[in-house]
């Protein structure tokens, strides 16, 4: 009996990108003893993406399910669900920001296979666009992992990952609403996966290409990123300490906030060498941290980039 795989493929309102993703699929090669499907769920109440995922000629099954609850985590669980109730045994992410290579799936299922691990990472190429010109920006893009095939992570992303829905149905994962605007919920996820004793493993060959907007390529944006994650970071540590030490971390989040008030501002303009750089990315994460922990409202997922 041959076994089922799923891919999940979440999109909201960019059809340019979601039709290049799509397109990448038609020379995908197929990994033996599985049969394939695709699932594209589209968080558009409306529909929007129904047209281009119709249009596009796939050589195997693809089903389309339209998430009206907005947010990343209704649409990852959205997915997620689908592939439970249907029995898959095999679900992988990528995003409709991205292609994928004609041998990433035979890639990516040979390498969870050989290394008997839960959860696989691939590669992620960015693609800046040609008017990019901050190397700050080339240099530090979240997502950019030096890892080699079979190294071992702490943690994955959903922009190309496979995992194994056995191990995800015994321990009853989902993504956590509570990061539902704010991003970090494939972070907890898999965190929480390797807490249960679940193994994730790189995967080089397994590569797919991301292409970055114009508006993700200024130095506000990347420190607002970095931002973003020290706020997440916080809230994740909360979900996964007991109180003893989340107070400890609590304290320690406010002394190096108020340390940073008391050394002079550094702003974007001062930017011109590395590591100047580093030292305003540091603070905007402590910044968000704190931010985190007063709770003072901050939702990434709420602005559309690219087309």
């Amino acid at each position: 009996m041959r076994d089922k795989l799923l891919i999940g493929l979440g999109t909201y309102k960019r059809p340019l990108m979601l039709e290049k993703a799509l397109t990448s699929l038609q020379d995908l090669k197929f990994p033996d003893f599985y049969d394939v499907f695709l699932l594209v769920c589209d968080n558009d109440a409306n529909g929007s993406s129904r047209e281009t995922v119709e249009r596009i000629n796939l050589s195997f099954e693809v089903y389309y399910k339209i998430e009206p609850r907005q947010g990343i985590v209704n649409m990852r669980n959205a997915i997620l669900n689908f592939a439970n109730n249907e029995g898959f045994d095999l679900l992988t992410f990528f995003d409709d920001d991205e292609v994928v290579s004609p041998q990433w799936l035979v890639e990516i299922v040979s390498c969870m296979q050989f290394y008997g691990v839960e959860a696989v990472h691939g590669h992620v190429d960015f693609i800046f666009p040609e008017t990019s010109r901050s190397p700050f920006v080339k240099k530090y893009y979240p997502g950019m992992l030096k890892k080699q095939t079979g190294d071992d992570l702490k943690v994955a992303y959903t922009n190309n990952v496979l995992i194994n829905l056995e191990f995800v149905r015994t321990n009853n994962l989902t993504f956590n609403p509570k990061f539902n605007l704010t991003g970090g919920s494939d972070t907890l996820f898999f965190r929480t996966l390797k807490d249960l004793g679940g193994k994730i493993v790189y995967c080089r060959e397994a590569l797919v290409s991301e292409f970055v907007p114009e508006t993700r390529t200024s130095i506000e944006w990347l420190l607002t990123r970095h931002y973003s994650n020290g706020y997440v970071s916080y809230l994740i540590q909360k979900e996964r300490t007991v109180k003893v030490y989340r107070i400890i971390t609590e304290i320690m989040i406010v002394i190096k906030f108020w340390i940073m008030k008391m050394k002079l501002p550094l702003h974007i303009q001062d930017i011109n060498t590395y590591k100047r750089f580093k030292r305003i990315k540091n603070r905007r994460k402590t910044l968000g941290r704190y931010h985190a922990l007063k709770q003072i409202p901050f939702e990434e997922y709420t602005e559309i980039h690219g087309e």
